[in-house]
């Protein structure tokens, strides 16, 4: 038993790590196509792509 209360700790560690990688996971996707449109038009203003 007192080994089992000892991780609990851990564990309760290891789930908030989970939970803060799943919320930037989320976040990242949110932001991916409004950041590939952002590059696109840098690119294109610029001359380097002859799309957009």
């Amino acid at each position: 038993m007192a080994l089992c209360r000892g991780r609990v700790g851990l564990l309760t560690v290891a789930v908030g790590h989970r939970d803060a990688h799943a919320a930037l996971a989320g976040s990242l996707l949110s932001i991916s196509s409004s950041l590939h449109l952002l590059l696109a038009a840098g690119a294109w203003s610029r001359g380097l792509i002859d799309f957009f």
